[in-house]
């Protein structure tokens, strides 16, 4: 409801939603152990994994997309993820829409 006059509605950056999330990596053992241990630990539920076949071990992408969950906790996963140890690079993080 939009009054003239009235301030606006609070906007908030922490809203709920799916995500997907890109990771590059260099390829090694445990690292979707890894993943599902630091998804585990900020509360993010894992919808599907996708990979496909590894061409180059030294640069490999796989998606991880999740259940419902706040972006807050999402982001805090993904900054986790950035720092293991085979993580190229911060993880593409985006909303899923409806």
């Amino acid at each position: 409801d939009v009054t003239p006059g009235a301030d606006p509605p609070a906007l908030s950056d922490d809203y709920e939603s799916a995500f997907y999330v890109r990771v590059t990596a260099r390829d090694g053992l445990g690292i979707i152990k890894a993943i599902g241990e630091a998804a585990e630990k900020r509360g993010v539920s894992i919808n599907a994994v996708l990979q496909n076949p590894i061409k180059d071990p030294d640069d490999i992408a796989f998606v991880i997309t999740t259940d419902t969950v706040k972006c807050a906790a999402v982001q805090a996963f993904a900054d986790d993820v950035a720092a293991l140890p085979f993580a190229k690079g911060p993880p593409v993080v985006l909303a899923i829409l409806d």
